[in-house]
């Protein structure tokens, strides 16, 4: 019973770094979205499958504020 509280403490702590992570990953998404922001190296055409395929796995997170408002 002991283990609950440092349980839940941790359950705290990884939501919390997972929420500041998400923030950032949509913060670098849309500020290289436009070309004036991109650094010339993203533009590189050898570069664009790696660009696309990591845009599939980081999805455009608009809504982010919304569904974390009930978690918090």
């Amino acid at each position: 019973m002991d283990d609950l509280p440092k349980v839940g403490e941790k359950l705290v702590i990884v939501n919390e770094f997972g929420k500041k992570v998400l923030v950032a990953l949509h913060n670098v998404k849309t500020t290289y979205q436009t070309d004036g922001q991109r650094p010339i190296i993203l533009g590189d055409a050898n570069l664009q499958p790696f660009y696309k395929a990591i845009t599939k796995k980081f999805p455009d997170l608009s809504g982010l504020q919304q569904v974390l408002s009930p978690i918090s």
